[in-house]
């Protein structure tokens, strides 16, 4: 089975992961951890994201939460198009290869 939504503290890896995978979101950040708050926002501001206060949720409101991440099911598509046009990890690996002068 596959998630169409994924649910997540706002972690950068599981961010990014979902993205790549064009998968929309629902972000509950994490109190005490800054990264978390500001990963959150910027998913948001992107359309891919629906973020949760942890103090408010209850069952009605995460049920909400995914049906209204469900909606950006297209944005998340089409950021992760954005993603993997540019490869990072290719560029990257390319890039070490070239400062350690590895052919």
């Amino acid at each position: 089975m596959k998630s169409s939504v994924i649910v997540h503290h706002g972690g950068h890896s599981t961010a990014m992961e979902a993205a790549v995978l064009g998968k929309p979101q629902v972000v509950i950040p994490q109190n005490g951890f800054v990264e978390r708050h500001f990963n959150a926002k910027k998913l948001a501001e992107l359309g891919i994201a629906v973020v949760l206060d942890d103090r408010w949720i209850d069952e009605k409101v995460l049920e909400y939460a995914i049906e209204k991440a469900r909606s950006n099911k297209k944005n998340a598509e089409k950021f992760a198009q954005f993603l993997r046009k540019y490869d990072g990890s290719k560029n990257a690996c390319l890039e070490i290869a070239a400062i350690a002068n590895i052919k």
